[in-house]
């Protein structure tokens, strides 16, 4: 492959190169209304990553910064001059708003947004009232596959796969990040970069509504389901009122 290149995307889908942030030595400028990328080396890996990404147009770079579309051999233009520095650097993500949480101040939005995939729920988010009732009638065979939470209000986390069939609004839990079904967190980050973002360990679980607010439980927070368990919570319940 051509030893030095350049790309660049419009400004509008510069969280499609989020895709890129791990590729070591890219760097990157903005330019109205585009954002400029460039690298000293492209192997089949990268190409095949540029080429996916929308909206892209690529180009060799040879001598004194020029640029030849890579489906031509005559140079089009100069690299802009200007600023560079590393992709990842430069492509921060912006936090959602966090009910436990601050905002963090950045460029690209983690936002939920909808999705065609069909993944199996693994949470439940329902009332206390609803939870209860089902839970105190039902077999401990069946309740040995969930662990639950209690919030202020009553809001009620069940966690296990599949949840309970009662009332409520069933989330995706991919690896303790939760989204309502149907739903999905873009740019498409894997689970381990949403956890470092968000700043929550291996063990909690972040819950996201669709507006794209979230709140951290922690794992101390859940209690093994067990009709012992349900009826201590509604004891402690009880005594708070």
């Amino acid at each position: 492959m051509s030893a030095r290149w350049a790309a660049r995307v419009p400004l509008s889908q510069a969280a499609a190169a989020a895709r890129l942030r791990l590729v070591p030595r890219i760097r990157v400028l903005a330019v109205d209304p585009w954002l400029w990328l460039r690298g000293e080396t492209l192997d089949e890996s990268l190409d095949l990553q540029l080429r996916s990404t929308p909206g892209v147009e690529r180009f060799v770079l040879g001598d004194d910064d020029l640029l030849t579309p890579v489906d031509r051999r005559v140079p089009v233009g100069r690299l802009p001059e200007g600023t560079w520095q590393p992709l990842a650097d430069w492509l921060t993500v912006e936090l959602p708003p966090s009910r436990l949480a601050g905002q963090c101040d950045t460029r690209v939005p983690l936002r939920i947004v909808r999705s065609p995939d069909v993944r199996e729920a693994g949470l439940l988010l329902t009332t206390w009232d609803a939870w209860h009732a089902y839970g105190i009638s039902a077999p401990q065979v069946r309740l040995d596959a969930w662990m639950f939470a209690v919030a202020d209000g009553g809001r009620t986390v069940v966690r296990g796969s599949p949840p309970p069939p009662i009332p409520g609004i069933a989330h995706v839990d991919m690896q303790g990040i939760a989204v309502p079904c149907g739903w999905h967190w873009a740019p498409p980050l894997d689970t381990a970069t949403v956890r470092t973002l968000l700043g929550i360990d291996a063990t909690s679980v972040a819950l996201f509504d669709t507006e794209g607010t979230w709140e951290r439980i922690g794992a101390d927070q859940f209690v093994r389901a067990s009709r012992s368990a349900l009826r201590a919570t509604e004891e402690a319940m009880r005594q708070e009122r």
